[in-house]
């Protein structure tokens, strides 16, 4: 059985203050923190939004906004597991996880359990145990 999840890409605050969905895939396995959380992670860690390609744009950590670093993030997780586009902004009742992906000076993801509550972290200070005990808390 999969872990599914829902991945939405979000514009960079500086183009859109709603910072509106601009791309969305779906993962069918391994969609917990510890697997996609890392994996969203790790790839999105050093690399930043910029709008426009200037003189300080480096090509290896910078992306002209949120389209261009969708694809080639849906692309990485493509080749470590089933993925694929669907409506941006689409939800499903079967998702275990789903995944907001946001840039204001830096990457952040918001990470919310199905059915229950949500935590946001800054992609330089995601640990996968701290976001599951914020998730799902221990009860006493």
């Amino acid at each position: 059985m999969g872990t599914r999840s829902i991945t939405h890409i979000h514009q960079m605050k500086s183009l859109d203050s709603d910072e509106g969905i601009v791309c969305s895939f779906y993962r069918s396995f391994d969609g917990y923190p510890s697997a996609h959380g890392c994996d969203l992670a790790g790839w999105l860690s050093g690399k930043g939004l910029k709008n426009g390609i200037d003189n300080s744009f480096d090509k290896r950590k910078h992306f002209n906004r949120a389209g261009a670093m969708a694809i080639k993030l849906t692309n990485y997780i493509s080749e470590l597991t089933s993925c694929e586009l669907i409506p941006a902004g689409e939800n499903d009742d079967f998702i275990d996880f789903e995944y907001h992906v946001y840039f204001d000076e830096e990457f952040t993801i918001k990470i919310v359990a199905y059915g229950g509550s949500g935590v946001t972290v800054k992609v330089s200070e995601f640990n996968h145990e701290h976001v599951d005990e914020a998730l799902f808390p221990e009860e006493e």
